[in-house]
């Protein structure tokens, strides 16, 4: 099962915040994410997190990986404390940061 957790403005597109989906086959993220118009978010506006680690909406996935997909929050943190805080206190199993 792929986990699928989604913040703010994204889970608003997708109409979903977390959900597990079952895949045979590696998937893009973006084909998970059940939004119509994907193509028109800019991909400066969003994080995407694979096990914890960096990644884009063209990223494949496989089965048991862990995606976060945010928006970029600007402001007194660096974007990386921040996704970095977010898994942390997410629940998700741990992963290495690198």
């Amino acid at each position: 099962m792929v986990k699928i957790k989604l913040i703010g403005w994204v889970a608003d597109l997708a109409k979903f915040k977390e959900r597990e989906v079952e895949i045979d086959l590696p998937v893009k993220v973006k084909n998970l994410l059940n939004i119509k118009e994907i193509g028109k978010i800019d991909e400066e506006r969003v994080i995407v997190l694979v096990n914890g680690k960096p990644a884009t909406l063209e990223t494949e996935v496989k089965d048991d990986d862990q995606i976060v997909v945010m928006p970029v929050i600007g402001g007194g943190n660096s974007p990386f404390y921040i996704y970095f805080k977010f898994y942390a206190d997410s629940g998700l199993k741990d992963v290495s940061y690198h």
